[in-house]
């Protein structure tokens, strides 16, 4: 039975989160779901591959090979330039399939074209993004060890900002003040992730028609659990 929490619980640490239990949920809710969660992984991978074709075609340098890496500082100017705007062009789409596993974690209806919705906080999602990417940069230079800390604590950041209409620092603060109750547990979830993620990828990537969407729903009943999504995004989530 799924339990939605509150930012205010969140905030207190007052959630239950076992690593155990969210990934049996998880793995029990990919029957069914997995094709709408498939056609919206594709949709944002169609777009990323469209919007860094056009833009390299425009800015003349390479399509990214990977825009969620953010800006590199080793690229070239137009290069860079190609990154920053594929990255606000696709942050929207990705905090879609968020909400999308959210949908599915909390029993509701889930669209997958609904990922398009978001674009309404585009700014907002955008500037949230590049904080944190500058935190978590500043953190690594700092012995690295705080880089990982807050890797990891800012995870909820993004869902947090078009959820709750935070700002990006509030939304940073509230992901950190959250995971830290529980930063092992979250760091041992990404760690199991990334672990599933690279031995599917051994396997010539066929397990990953089942683990994907079970990483996503995974990262659904996280938030569910721990913040608890408004209903606007649910309903937004199923395309309405």
């Amino acid at each position: 039975m799924s339990t939605q929490g509150s930012l205010e619980r969140g905030l207190a640490g007052q959630y239950q989160l076992s690593p155990g239990e969210v990934i049996r949920e998880a793995w029990g809710r990919v029957s069914g779901n997995k094709g709408t969660i498939w056609v919206a992984i594709l949709i944002y991978l169609g777009v990323t591959f469209v919007v860094s074709l056009v833009l390299g075609l425009l800015l003349g340098t390479a399509p990214t090979p990977d825009p969620t890496e953010g800006v590199s500082g080793a690229a070239t100017p137009m290069e860079q330039l190609q990154q920053l705007i594929t990255t606000v062009l696709i942050t929207p789409l990705w905090v879609g399939t968020v909400f999308l596993g959210v949908a599915i974690a909390s029993d509701r209806p889930a669209s997958p074209t609904s990922i398009f919705s978001w674009y309404g906080k585009t700014l907002q999602l955008f500037l949230t993004y590049i904080l944190m990417a500058i935190m978590i940069f500043l953190g690594l230079l700092l012995l690295v060890l705080p880089g990982i800390y807050l890797a990891v604590a800012y995870q909820l950041a993004l869902p947090l900002a078009a959820d709750k209409d935070l700002g990006p620092w509030q939304a940073l603060e509230t992901s950190r003040k959250t995971i830290t109750h529980k930063w092992f547990t979250f760091f041992g979830l990404w760690l199991i992730v990334a672990l599933a993620v690279t031995a599917s990828m051994l396997l010539l990537g066929i397990p990953l028609i089942w683990v994907l969407p079970a990483c996503l729903i995974g990262l659904g009943i996280v938030y569910r659990d721990a913040i608890g999504a408004e209903p606007a995004s649910l309903q937004r989530a199923a395309g309405n």
